[in-house]
């Protein structure tokens, strides 16, 4: 007898928790229902570069939102790259403290506050994403040849790093979540394996603008490193519907399902 791929055994796990309301200490949101999926089948919460179960990452999605998913975060090459693009292009929020919440994809800029907007840029030549910059009177500030030392990129190898590690094979696990009499439960009600993921398929979700940039750097605020440089992720982000449209080297769709998603950028 063969041996059962990582994807069969997700697949049995899945088939034992499915349509069954599960109580659960996670906290309601976003996060909720694949945390207690992950609880569920053993798996402990971390923050590795590799995937979660075996070869396959698992993300999960809530059947009533509308919501988008991090496939992967990856920071700008160079050390402290994002600390300083906090500090130069970040605003000073209700507490003082300056911050840098920004969309940015590579069809249009992004305006942060009034002061600044964003783009990424895809150089197949250098094989780098550069991000771009502009002032509000529409200066260039940030390219690869202003701002910054040798510019703000990510590096081609470098995500096709990730994409190899930690996305090659994603499951998608969908659900619901209720509270009945303070208990907090959740129901599994589907899975869809998308396989072989590869980064020409990747880049060309952020070439269209599908697959955009989400800035989250701000400080922490309380504790012993309250004041200190706290990185919420550089992460690369897609509606759920998009990511089930991702198409393999001969322009087929790898797995799509019927989805009422919209492909806005949108940091909600």
């Amino acid at each position: 007898m063969s041996k059962k791929t990582y994807k069969e055994l997700l697949q049995e796990k899945f088939d034992e928790l499915k349509n069954k309301w599960h109580q659960t200490n996670r906290k309601a949101g976003d996060e909720c229902l694949g945390n207690t999926f992950e609880d569920l089948i053993g798996k402990k919460e971390d923050n590795l570069s590799v995937a979660d179960f075996g070869d396959i990452e698992i993300k999960s999605h809530r059947i009533s939102t509308n919501s988008k998913v991090s496939l992967f975060s990856k920071s700008p090459n160079g050390r402290g790259v994002n600390s300083n693009l906090r500090k130069k292009y970040g605003q000073v929020d209700d507490d003082g403290y300056t911050v840098l919440n920004v969309c940015v994809s590579t069809t249009e800029y992004s305006q942060y506050k009034d002061e600044y907007k964003f783009k990424l840029e895809v150089d197949d030549d250098a094989k780098k994403i550069w991000l771009l910059v502009k002032d509000k009177n529409g200066n260039v500030v940030e390219d690869k040849n202003i701002g910054e030392k040798n510019g703000i990129f990510w590096e081609f190898k470098k995500i096709e790093n990730v994409i190899d590690k930690k996305i090659k094979n994603i499951a998608i696990v969908y659900g619901e979540e209720k509270t009945e009499e303070k208990v907090h439960k959740v129901k599994f009600t589907k899975i869809v394996f998308i396989m072989n993921i590869t980064f020409d398929n990747v880049i060309k979700k952020i070439k269209s603008g599908d697959l955009y940039l989400e800035l989250r750097l701000g400080v922490y605020k309380s504790g012993k490193n309250m004041g200190k440089n706290h990185d919420h992720g550089s992460a690369f982000r897609m509606p759920i519907g998009t990511l089930l449209t991702i198409k393999d080297e001969n322009d087929n769709v790898i797995e799509q399902i019927e989805s009422n998603d919209s492909i806005g950028i949108s940091c909600d």
